[in-house]
């Protein structure tokens, strides 16, 4: 990530903090997109945690930056979590506690401790940043409906890069209902 890029500065500001304070967190989104090595413009950041960190990210938060939306529990069409906004050096962070994506009569949800345990560490200089694995964001970028340019990114990565670990996909493909688990499988017949 360029060095002068916005969003670097504050990724690397915001893990500092949150790696300082003992706090369990993994970075998915756009910008974990292109720390994964996908050609995306990273725009945002978007934390995932569980119900009492990001109340706890919350709480650092709202001592120093532009509180959006402070953290609540909620629920869409698509999503329920706890989730609370933030605007750093005109930067947008989001931070996502316990995420729950809905699709059909299905809710998938993975554990952050299983998160954690197959994340990708990234060093950004000095500065060590948990990357949620592209095996995951594939499967949750499945589900959610305006992420189909996403979708084809990911696939195309893994086409040309060869680096899709099956173990880890298929971990995640426990979590996932059996529709998704379909497409991911048809996907990886021509990867």
């Amino acid at each position: 990530m360029e060095e002068l890029n916005p969003v670097s500065k504050v990724l690397k500001f915001i893990a500092k903090t949150l790696n300082e304070k003992g706090i369990s967190w993994i970075l998915a989104g756009s910008t974990a997109s292109y720390l994964n090595g996908l050609d995306v413009k990273p725009k945002d950041l978007d934390i995932l945690t569980d119900e009492e960190n990001a109340y706890k990210i919350d709480e650092i938060f709202a001592e120093g930056f532009e509180v959006l939306r402070k953290m609540s529990y909620g629920e869409t069409e698509i999503y329920a979590s706890h989730f609370g906004r933030y605007k750093v050096q005109n930067v947008f962070v989001e931070v996502i506690g316990d995420l729950k994506i809905k699709y059909g009569k299905w809710e998938f949800f993975v554990p952050l401790d299983i998160l954690l345990k197959y994340s990708k560490v990234i060093k950004l200089n000095d500065t060590l940043i948990r990357v949620i694995p592209l095996e995951a964001q594939l499967i949750y970028n499945l589900m959610i409906p305006d992420k189909k340019q996403r979708v084809k990114k990911i696939i195309s990565y893994f086409k040309t890069s060869k680096q899709i670990n099956y173990e880890v996909l298929n971990l995640f493909l426990g979590f996932a209902p059996k529709e998704i688990r379909t497409k991911v499988f048809e996907i990886s017949k021509n990867l």
